[in-house]
């Protein structure tokens, strides 16, 4: 009886976690793409980005190495489709999330623990993403589930130590965990030490092996990651935070109302017999005050301390002996807390950067990859990059490698961009020719104005709001500009098409003059006619030129003819007529001139009337041919430019 249940557990956690795949569809760091899904795509398929981490060899390919052979599959399969390769390695972390939450239950053997883990806003935020820091957390807690607790529980195997050797191999930093765990168990049981070398060395065979396979060199990452990050103090080029941030900043984020909740658990924690609470209580500060001395702080660093101050709750709070009408309360409090910051930081809060690269994907497909070329002109690693194109095209970002060697005056690629951003587009493309300028442009929209020279030449196609809460006041939308503008270094392909857009355009303005011209000679024979029948009535005395005034101060226009000389600013063309006629408007002191029907008297033939209506529209008629005679010139001279720049081209 109780398998069913569990295993009916374990897929209602599948399907939360699976179901968030889906649901979590905004970016939050850089490094769920730059330091998993790109780099097990250049694995996979041959092209990619590698950024410095990689090239330095201070990571481990481990974790990437997984997502690859997901994505060779996929090839294998010919399924390797850009949506796929995004959904893919999310759906394999939310598995892996869904059985880490179930090893939770299994550990705490508590619903309202597991209640409060799986409705936790940060880790829902975070637990289908390729981070690191999520596997590291998922390995965790299933580590933290098989751990020898009780002294009395002998050797129960170990388990646990190849879980945990795989989450410090993969992720270092792991380590700060386990040392005192691992510590305590040691001196009860020498037989786990042991254990725990001669499983440390097959795993630093393993890691090795698939590190230098990768890397194509030997390396030992484990120990270039602490050199670069640690000795050199490198991380802090990324931003620094104060001492106790970890406490007043970072875990009140991450927990909520819990926060308070866990100030109280310590208190009962203090008094507790409960040996387990006390040295998880020990070990989530002991984590927390080792991470505090690294200048360099994100929430996610501490996230695999999540389930141990959730369990401490647990225990201190929820079961001890509360009323069930005050329990449920704060459990609904602790709902609505955290579901809104959930929905919003999952689909709202940046959101640009997946948008971004959507758009694109979609605006490549049935390019020619050899004739895209993108720059993101944009905060470093701020959108994901090949493996959600998977198109090998021309590629460009302002980089932001830190100063590795020491220089003196350093300043990496983003940062000279955007201290002056018209200096530095200038040197970048003003300076070269224009069939040299990428064809994409992705900027922000604060960012546009400030570069009108260099944008001038692109025609903005969308943009996409990103956050809130802008940077100082920065950075809230993303724009995506195409080149548009036709000149002397306009690519060959780029004039072929635009030539053929011309020659289309002039067969269709031919058309619409033969058209007008055919309407315009029937106008005038039926006008001529109706001349022809009124002469006929009246006698050709009575309608003739007999009757014009002779003078030409008594003849009076009641139409008006106004014309005017545009500009296309696009195509540089300068004085395009564009003519337009009207019944003539008076002043209220002006004299309305005299119909010249009247010229022929007062009683005249109805068929001298339509005579007179026929020639009016002949000269509306007129004007319109007129204007298309001058359309028909600018595509002329625009084909004639361009055949000139074909010829010099080819």
């Amino acid at each position: 009886m109780t398998f069913p249940m569990r295993k009916k557990l374990f897929l209602l956690l599948v399907v939360w976690r699976v179901s968030s795949v889906f649901i979590v569809q905004t970016s939050h760091v850089p490094d769920e793409y730059w330091q998993s899904l790109e780099v097990a795509h250049k694995l996979s398929f041959g092209y990619g980005y590698l950024t410095w981490e990689w090239t330095n060899a201070i990571r481990s390919y481990m974790y990437p190495f997984l997502i690859s052979l997901l994505f060779s599959l996929l090839k294998f399969l010919s399924l390797d489709t850009p949506t796929l390769l995004i959904v893919l390695p999310r759906i394999f972390q939310a598995l892996l999330t869904a059985y880490a939450d179930y090893r939770f239950y299994i550990w705490t053997g508590s619903k309202s623990a597991l209640f409060l883990l799986c409705i936790n806003w940060y880790w829902y935020y975070c637990a289908t993403r390729t981070l690191i820091n999520t596997f590291e957390t998922c390995l965790t807690i299933i580590a933290l589930s098989e751990f020898p607790w009780k002294k009395s529980s002998g050797d129960r195997g170990s388990k646990f130590l190849w879980i945990i050797g795989f989450s410090v191999f993969v992720r270092p930093t792991a380590i700060i965990i386990w040392i005192p765990l691992c510590l305590g168990l040691f001196y009860r049981n020498k037989n786990y030490l042991v254990k725990c070398v001669v499983i440390g060395m097959i795993y630093l065979i393993v890691f090795t092996i698939v590190d230098i396979a990768c890397y194509g060199r030997f390396v030992f990452a484990p120990w270039n990651f602490f050199q670069v990050n640690v000795l050199n103090r490198i991380s802090e080029q990324y931003g620094k935070n104060h001492l106790l941030w970890y406490f007043t900043n970072a875990l009140p984020v991450i927990l909520g109302l819990n926060y308070g909740l866990l100030a109280y658990s310590f208190h009962n924690m203090c008094r507790s017999a409960v040996a387990k609470c006390k040295i998880l209580l020990l070990l989530g500060f002991w984590t927390i005050v080792i991470y505090s001395f690294l200048a360099h702080k994100e929430l996610r660093f501490i996230l695999p301390t999540l389930p141990m101050f959730l369990y401490i709750i647990n225990e201190g709070y929820f079961r001890q002996t509360i009323s069930e009408s005050k329990k449920n309360f704060l459990l609904f409090l602790l709902i609505i807390s955290n579901i809104f910051p959930a929905l919003y930081f999952s689909t709202q809060y940046q959101q640009g950067p997946l948008k971004v690269m959507n758009f694109l994907r979609t605006e490549i497909e049935h390019r020619n990859p050899s004739e895209v070329d993108i720059h993101f002109l944009t905060k470093c690693h701020s959108t994901p990059y090949y493996s959600h194109l998977h198109k090998n095209v021309s590629m460009f970002f302002l980089t932001c490698e830190p100063n590795l060697n020491d220089a003196e005056n350093h300043v990496n690629e983003a940062d000279k961009f955007f201290d002056n951003p018209a200096k530095w587009v200038k040197l970048k493309y003003l300076n070269q020719p224009l069939n040299t300028w990428p064809l994409y442009v992705i900027t922000y929209d604060t960012i546009a104005p400030t570069i009108i020279q260099f944008i001038k030449y692109y025609t903005q196609l969308t943009n996409y709001s990103d956050t809130h809460f802008p940077e100082h006041g920065k950075f809230n939308e993303y724009v995506i500009y195409r080149k548009t503008v036709i000149t002397k270094d306009k690519s060959l392909d780029e004039v072929c098409e635009a030539l053929d857009n011309l020659s289309i355009k002039n067969l269709e303005l031919i058309e619409e003059k033969v058209l007008l011209n055919i309407q315009l000679e029937n106008l005038l024979r039926q006008g001529h006619i109706d001349l022809a029948k009124a002469r006929y009535i009246r006698g050709k005395e009575s309608v003739g030129m007999l009757q014009v005034p002779s003078k030409d101060n008594d003849i009076r226009s009641v139409f008006d003819l106004e014309t005017s000389y545009g500009k296309d600013e696009q195509e540089k063309i300068e004085d395009i007529p564009n003519f337009d006629i009207s019944l003539k408007k008076l002043n209220k002191d002006e004299e309305t001139p005299q119909d010249p029907i009247k010229w022929f008297g007062v009683l005249v033939p109805q068929s001298l009337k339509t005579a007179q209506k026929h020639f009016q529209d002949a000269l509306y008629l007129a004007v319109k041919i007129a204007n298309v005679q001058a359309q028909l010139a600018k595509v002329t001279a625009q084909s004639e430019s361009l055949k000139l720049l074909k010829k010099v081209a080819t």
